[in-house]
């Protein structure tokens, strides 16, 4: 990409800031298809996936991983209890602490989300020239780690 090195900085800058935006937008369209599909809200889906995924132990752990609030997550967890795809316990060690995890009915359910992810995967990665796969799998993989990273480190 030598022609990127003509371009002003402020250039650039708009160039990072717009692609983000556009992926952003996109991850949340595929959010929505896959909430849609599975009959659930995006909010719902993404506890279910942080649940699979994750395996946070407590509720408190669960809102600083969605990033919402607790009256949310409560009402997140009693949708998905209701519907019998995860547990709610309190802790025996701090009877304070409530701990969640997927039922086995919840996890076949996050299972079918993640198949259909990986569908959607497979016909993005379809798109591109072999010799370019792997590199964007390698650099969605970098990506996703550091975003990881600089949410933790809130």
């Amino acid at each position: 990409m030598p022609f990127l090195k003509c371009l002003p900085q402020t250039i650039m800058d708009a160039l990072r800031a717009e692609g983000l935006l556009q992926l952003t937008l996109v991850t949340q369209k595929i959010a929505r298809c896959l909430a849609d599909d599975a009959g659930l809200s995006v909010s719902e889906l993404n506890c279910m996936l942080q649940l699979y995924l994750e395996k946070p132990c407590c509720v408190r752990k669960l809102t600083e991983m969605l990033g919402i609030g607790t009256t949310s997550t409560s009402k997140l967890l009693r949708s998905l209890d209701g519907r019998g795809w995860l547990t709610r316990e309190l802790d025996p060690a701090d009877r304070r602490m409530e701990r969640v995890a997927l039922t086995d009915k919840g996890a076949e359910v996050a299972k079918q989300i993640l198949l259909a992810a990986d569908n959607i995967a497979i016909q993005i990665l379809d798109k591109l020239p072999d010799e370019r796969r792997l590199p964007f799998t390698e650099c969605i993989t970098t990506v996703t780690q550091h975003i990881k990273t600089i949410s933790n480190h809130k």
